[in-house]
């Protein structure tokens, strides 16, 4: 399957996001001058137009700020239910807690068990090269920060998210393995691990972590952009990404100005 921010789901499908955009203003109907690409101001009613990608149709569409909070919402809802947190139980999380158990000496917290699971997690999808699953995890792994009150470490996380989406983060392995793209295929692109060009987007529920913390934790721009490039410049290095963190931030301050 193709990356998550091509496809918008995680799931077994080739569809990609059907971009239905119009230049026409969702308040008033009247035309605009051209097809907005983010939020925008209407030059006819002064209503400020939003741009979104409904969750469950794999759409682009233009909207209004009521239509855009709900589809945020969605968003929010379903990466909640990403595969980790909410999820903890079973072989994979018996194991974990018996290798704890044995480091330790004594029993494991919830806590340290469910930290565990998410950093073998991350370990397999690296070696693996499942860099959509290693991005997933890597969401899990800040809203289980935030859910701790570990609000520093939990933006630093959803910052990393952020700039791992802009690099199109992909999972070769299932390419070839499900025989979507064949290794001595033609389609080379398909089988770069990160590829800004091909899939790299952005995703609005980690954009609002972002502004949701940072205000929590009464940062200003300069301050998130020194986290931004700090943090991201040695994830930039091990993972060989394509595009820089500088090159990045523009796009994050564009965002979270909105």
């Amino acid at each position: 399957m193709f990356s998550l921010l091509k496809n918008v789901f995680r799931q077994d499908t080739n569809e990609q996001i059907r971009d239905e955009r119009k230049a026409q203003c969702p308040y008033c109907s009247s035309a605009l001058k051209k097809i907005p690409g983010s939020k925008t101001k209407c030059p006819h009613c002064g209503q400020y137009i939003h741009v979104r990608t409904k969750m469950k149709d794999r759409v682009r569409v233009v909207v209004t700020k009521q239509e855009a909070d709900k589809i945020d919402e969605e968003w929010s809802n379903y990466e909640g239910q990403g595969g980790g947190i909410a999820e903890w139980g079973g072989k994979e999380y018996d194991a974990q807690r018996k290798i704890l158990h044995k480091r330790f000496g004594k029993e494991p917290s919830d806590q340290d068990v469910a930290w565990g699971v998410l950093n073998a997690r991350l370990i397999k999808y690296a070696q693996n090269q499942n860099w959509e699953e290693y991005r997933f995890n890597r969401m899990d792994m800040g809203e289980e920060l935030e859910s701790r009150s570990s609000l520093k470490h939990a933006l630093d996380t959803y910052l990393e998210v952020f700039y791992l989406d802009l690099n199109g983060p992909q999972d070769i392995s299932n390419l070839v393995k499900d025989n979507t793209i064949k290794k001595d295929s033609f389609y080379t692109e398909y089988l770069k691990p990160f590829n800004p060009e091909q899939s790299g987007l952005v995703t609005p529920h980690v954009v609002e972590k972002i502004k949701s913390i940072s205000n929590k934790l009464h940062l200003d721009n300069d301050l998130i952009h020194d986290r931004f490039i700090e943090h991201n410049k040695t994830i930039h290095k091990s993972l060989k990404l394509p595009l820089a963190p500088k090159e990045c931030w523009l796009k994050l301050k564009n965002e979270i100005s909105k």
